[in-house]
């Protein structure tokens, strides 16, 4: 049985993306594979946390930055993989650098739907814009679903 595909670009997760392909997984008895893909392009600098005046004094240069952001996208795979057990999916998780629209084009094969947030083409930190989503959406092997936020 194919399963379900999930992709967060860059840092930005939404719980409601994840909430979502989580649900239609434990609703059809399937697992998911959940992408986290990002960019090798380091952040621009400037003041990296805008709220929060400790992390910032720590941060010397753009490689530590970047290593901020990465522990980040960490943390989100591993709160991903937390709720699915919540809901007991069982679920792949892997991050990819830097992927190219093929790259991505061969996951959408091998899976029965692809979940994407509604705002996956906006540009957050570390977000892979060398293709746009809008592309893969367009172009994938399998149904897509955008997820919105309905709050």
């Amino acid at each position: 049985m194919k399963a379900g595909l999930v992709i967060f670009n860059g840092i930005q997760f939404h719980d409601y993306h994840a909430s979502r392909a989580i649900d239609w997984a434990a609703k059809n008895n399937s697992g998911l594979l959940g992408l986290f893909i990002h960019s090798a392009k380091e952040p621009p600098e400037g003041y990296v946390f805008p709220s929060d005046i400790d992390p910032a004094e720590n941060v010397f240069n753009k490689t530590d930055a970047k290593k901020n952001n990465l522990n980040v996208i960490h943390t989100q795979v591993n709160l991903f993989a937390d709720m699915a057990k919540g809901k007991n999916v069982s679920v792949d998780t892997r991050e990819l650098e830097d992927p190219s629209l093929k790259e991505l084009l061969g996951f959408t094969k091998k899976a029965e739907i692809l979940f994407l947030d509604d705002e996956y083409d906006q540009s957050f930190i570390l977000a892979v814009t060398s293709f746009r989503l809008k592309d893969l959406v367009q172009e994938s092997a399998c149904p897509v679903e955008t997820v919105r936020d309905n709050r």
